[in-house]
């Protein structure tokens, strides 16, 4: 990103938050792009902000107070936060009215959501907001789910009970599994590589013994298929799966335990251990190989927003972790 300063705005409190917002992105691991954007976005918002200063003090650090904010520093923030909030949604109808694109109110929020957290607020809550992901998560395993499913797996072959083994501690796609070549696993990790997505490509940390068990029963066993294919997982003749197969040996594993079992059943039931674990949102992006945080929303009921934290691989729901 350029190194460009901050606009001025008339009221400082806003050139402080613009000041504090770029500091912020610079520490939050996004791309250059994504954080050109963001600056781009809230300096719209400021702009818009600074001609309206009842509004616009919601950002100050210190908050300055008016009258109506009660005197205790815990109703003090809330006030803070439902004049920060009160805002952000009178910003969206200004966009709505002004002819603004759905997808442009939804990236105008994020951007002011990352805003409000460079300032120490939480992400506006506006009332309808246009395009806004819904924050139910997706259909997950349970714990006890997950154990029958892992106890089916431990009875298949080598190579699906290894299969399933990733598709449960590492999350991942179908075509990741695909993909995987002999070398890409190492003792506790396994590499994935996406021509086409770079943001894809990245080191999965194997935490759980059962995985790795799991992987070195099935390389022992196609050691001695002499393959040419240097595919991790192969069929009978040798040759590397496809996706249709991968779909296969999972659902069948969910068949045998009496459940709906599919690669992306278990890829989000790993997304939810991470946000149960307290594994950041950002660090959950990069463990997953997701381009955008924003795509973790629907789990983030325990993520901590903290950009400099590092993935915690947790103990919890893993094959790796019942052996």
């Amino acid at each position: 990103m350029d190194d460009a300063p901050a606009p001025g705005y008339r009221l400082g409190a806003l050139t402080a938050a613009a000041e504090r917002h770029r500091a912020w992105l610079a520490r939050s691991g996004l791309a250059a792009r994504s954080q050109r954007t963001y600056l781009q976005q809230s300096a719209s918002y400021l702009a818009w902000l600074d001609g309206r200063p009842a509004l616009a003090a919601s950002l100050d650090v210190p908050f300055a107070p008016g009258p109506w904010c009660p005197a205790t520093a815990e109703a003090a923030m809330a006030a803070r936060q439902k004049v920060a909030d009160r805002a952000a949604a009178r910003y969206q109808r200004h966009l709505a009215r002004n002819g603004a694109a759905a997808a442009s109110v939804k990236l105008a929020l994020a951007a002011i959501g990352s805003l409000h957290r460079a300032v120490g607020l939480a992400p506006p809550q506006v009332p309808g907001r246009a395009s806004m992901r819904p924050y139910e998560r997706p259909r997950i395993l349970s714990g006890q789910e997950l154990a029958i499913v892992q106890a089916a797996a431990a009875a298949r072959s080598p190579r699906d009970r290894a299969l399933a083994a990733l598709a449960d501690e590492a999350g991942l796609r179908p075509a990741e599994i695909v993909a995987l070549d002999v070398d890409d696993i190492a003792e506790e990790a396994v590499r994935v590589r996406d021509g086409w997505h770079p943001h894809r490509n990245r080191a999965v940390p194997l935490a759980g013994t059962g995985t790795r068990e799991a992987l070195q029963a099935w390389l022992a066993e196609r050691a001695g298929m002499g393959c040419a294919d240097r595919a991790l997982f192969v069929a009978r003749g040798g040759k590397r799966i496809s996706l249709r197969t991968v779909e296969h040996v999972l659902g069948r594993l969910g068949s045998a335990s009496g459940l709906r079992v599919s690669p992306r059943t278990l890829r989000n039931t790993r997304t939810a251990a991470l946000a149960d674990a307290g594994v950041t949102l950002h660090a959950a992006t990069r463990f997953l190989g997701h381009a955008r945080p924003e795509t973790l929303r629907p789990y983030a009921t325990a993520v901590q927003d903290d950009p400099a934290a590092q993935v915690r691989h947790p103990a919890s729901q893993g094959s790796g972790s019942r052996g």
